[in-house]
């Protein structure tokens, strides 16, 4: 469960951040930012990471990521895509497919 450690580590240092400077900061958009490149790679190459691969805590935490992505909607129009074939595969949760539905409604 490698790709579950690399993801839960991407949320915890942006955590760790917000917790110490504050959510609208700048190094915590910076670091955001990197964390949606990092998904981003991990989607590319591997697509989205599934219950078997990352576990239910990776796969939350790949969630949060693409949610933090609101000025890059194709990108989370790309993960929500992702998640659904996820879902349709018995690989995803459907509640992730619908929280990241959600966010897109609102970004767009």
């Amino acid at each position: 469960m490698r790709l579950r450690r690399r993801l839960l580590a991407l949320v915890d240092t942006e955590d760790r951040l917000i917790a110490e400077l504050g959510a609208g900061h700048s190094r915590v958009e910076r670091l955001r930012n990197e964390n949606i490149r990092e998904l981003e790679m991990i989607v590319d190459d591997d697509g989205w990471p599934t219950l078997d691969d990352a576990g239910e805590e990776g796969a939350e935490a790949a969630l949060r990521i693409a949610m933090g992505a609101v000025n890059r909607p194709s990108f989370m129009r790309l993960c929500l895509t992702q998640v659904l074939g996820a879902v349709r595969r018995g690989e995803a949760l459907p509640a992730h497919a619908e929280r990241l539905a959600e966010r897109l409604k609102a970004v767009e």
